[in-house]
């Protein structure tokens, strides 16, 4: 299927659930802002107990503040993620219940799978980010530590470490869109173990990066109008639902709807 016949398919596949995808992407952002505040109270309460003189102000990072951002976004925000990749696999233009979304907490099994899912996936994704940036780091670490000796050759170094960034970051996006699948294989049922969907989700992606890589431009014209904040809850369901008309394709291309086993 064409990019841009995946775009229409998303449109038609969207009707009789703008609303439902509207109030769900108002309820993630009201989770996440809701997980930032949590985040900030604890940091509050960390400042408050050990007399901090920061303890008035909000915004200084700390370790109990970190710890209770990454825990509630483990816990919540992500299974809630994923609950609503399923939700927009299941559309058929028709309007579908939204109880989909919170599959991940319809059992303790459930939840305690998509946990684990979740981690796996996102560790994989922060490695194929961070690998390829060491290079730049380790410049960088270079850089500082010499101080003035390296004055004289400043500039080529710095312009050195601006390529290697680049070119890291650059790499990032194509080793991560690797794993891009791993989330609607999990959905779909194909693959429930972590490791496994990851892998399955690299063979993929072979071959098929430029394919994504086309549609993901073909929706830029939504994403930046969430840049405006007040479209999001009408800018993002297109994207999403883009996305996972996209992945089911794939995957029903290569004969993963065969192997479902949920």
């Amino acid at each position: 299927m064409r990019v841009r016949e995946i775009a229409r398919l998303s449109s038609q596949k969207l009707k009789g659930n703008h609303t439902a995808a509207a109030s769900y992407t108002f309820m993630m952002l009201l989770c996440y802002t809701g997980i930032l505040i949590a985040g900030q109270v604890a940091t509050i309460f960390e400042d408050t107990l050990f007399r901090r003189e920061s303890a008035a102000v909000i915004g200084p990072v700390s370790l109990l503040g970190t710890m209770v951002t990454i825990l509630l976004t483990i816990c919540f925000f992500l299974p809630l993620q994923l609950g609503g990749k399923i939700w927009y696999l299941s559309l058929n233009g028709e309007f579908r219940p939204m109880r989909l979304i919170f599959f991940g907490f319809s059992s303790w099994g459930k939840f305690c799978k998509t946990i684990g899912f979740t981690l796996v996936r996102y560790s994989a994704v922060f490695l194929c980010y961070l690998v390829p940036l060491i290079p730049a780091v380790m410049v960088a670490a270079g850089l500082r530590l010499a101080g003035r000796t390296w004055e004289a050759s400043g500039g080529l170094l710095m312009l050195l470490l601006g390529m290697l960034a680049v070119l890291g970051l650059a790499l990032g996006v194509y080793l991560g869109m690797g794993c891009f699948y791993a989330d609607y294989l999990f959905a779909f049922g194909v693959e429930q173990n972590p490791f496994r969907a990851i892998r399955r989700s690299w063979r993929l992606a072979s071959g098929t990066r430029l394919r994504l890589f086309r549609l993901l431009l073909l929706m830029l014209p939504y994403a930046l109008t969430c840049l405006l904040i007040a479209p999001i809850p009408l800018s993002y369901p297109r994207i999403q639902c883009a996305l996972a008309v996209y992945a089911g394709d794939t995957i029903e291309q290569a004969g993963g709807l065969g192997e479902r086993n949920t």
